[in-house]
């Protein structure tokens, strides 16, 4: 039946990780998807002033990030450290802190657009 919907059981269909197992293996495996969000570089909307440096671009290297750099994170937000990393926006905010090598605060005052932006080549990273 053409209309049919093929589901291959309830839990299976919730789990977030088969999901993103399933997109990745559809956008070409985890090399491709590696190789297309391992570095970013997200352009701002207006230049940004942080405690005097101006930023008009945030370079990303998640590709150059280390399991340490992970952990990290973790024991910064100690027992705050989220189950779901892609969803928390402050693991996010910090993940690309240290992909960027640009403050952790001053990605948080960054203009609604351009954290969104930031965080969101963060969560793309994780997804991978």
């Amino acid at each position: 039946m053409a209309d049919e919907i093929r589901t291959t059981g309830r839990d299976e269909a919730a789990d977030p990780v088969a999901i993103i197992a399933d997109a990745v293996e559809a956008a070409g495996g985890r090399e491709k998807m590696a190789e297309r969000f391992g570095v970013r570089d997200i352009r701002l909307s207006k230049p940004f002033e942080w405690c005097g440096k101006t930023y008009e671009t945030i370079h990303m290297d998640f590709a150059a990030l280390t399991g340490v750099d992970l952990e990290a994170i973790d024991e910064e937000l100690g027992p705050r450290a989220p189950i779901f990393q892609y969803a928390d926006r402050q693991y996010l905010r910090i993940l690309a802190a240290k992909a960027s090598k640009v403050p952790s605060d001053a990605i948080q005052h960054l203009p609604a657009i351009d954290y969104l932006a930031v965080t969101g080549a963060a969560r793309a990273f994780l997804l991978v």
